[in-house]
């Protein structure tokens, strides 16, 4: 019995090429730990199929911030075709997965004012009246931008990780490549003179 206040809701974050799944995973949790979250594993499923290997996973962390208060995630990491693939990086040869990441970010904040006045209904719904109707007290906003600013560095790690992987991947160009191109293109370009006058 209580409420539950849907903060953030469906933050996609899409990634396709290489990484390596371990390492993901350990972003995830230690970004979690140093919030101070609880580690809860929901659902796992894994088939293989021609294309790769597909893995579903859901987390479902918590924080429990008081005897009423609960800052809670859903995270929903999808991996399909992941294939086994072999890069070489500054002379070193790196075991990796590639394929197809998704990852469904929900964030809801979960009070439960009967819990905390140890289940006397006058105090319970006083609470509730006056939290919906009249007044919100101060203290359940700062959880409201906690959960949002957690939110937001989990979903910064994850992105730092990707960007990592993004570097190190053949298929896609690197900053100076892409600098020496668009040199290259400008040169080629001769300046137009327009004629006539008005």
């Amino acid at each position: 019995m209580g409420e539950h206040n849907l903060v953030i809701n469906d933050l996609h974050l899409q990634y396709s090429g290489i990484l390596k799944v371990d390492d993901l995973f350990r972003v995830i949790n230690r970004a979690l730990e140093e919030r101070g979250y609880l580690k809860n594993e929901k659902r796992q499923e894994e088939t293989v199929t021609e294309k790769g290997r597909n893995v579903y996973l859901e987390l479902r962390p918590n924080k429990f911030k008081k005897e009423y208060m609960t800052l809670s995630f859903r995270i929903k990491i999808r991996l399909n075709n992941m294939k086994n693939t072999r890069q070489e990086l500054d002379g070193k040869s790196f075991e990796l997965d590639q394929g197809d990441v998704s990852c469904v970010f929900d964030a809801w904040l979960s009070t439960n004012y009967y819990a905390k006045w140890n289940k006397k209904p006058g105090y319970y719904f006083f609470k509730a009246l006056v939290n919906k109707v009249f007044y919100r007290f101060p203290e359940e906003p700062g959880y409201k931008s906690e959960l949002e600013g957690d939110a937001q560095y989990l979903y910064n790690e994850v992105m730092k990780l990707f960007a990592s992987y993004r570097r190190r991947d053949k298929i896609f160009p690197d900053e100076v490549e892409i600098r020496a191109s668009v040199a290259e293109d400008v040169e080629k370009v001769t300046p137009v003179v327009l004629k006539g006058g008005a």
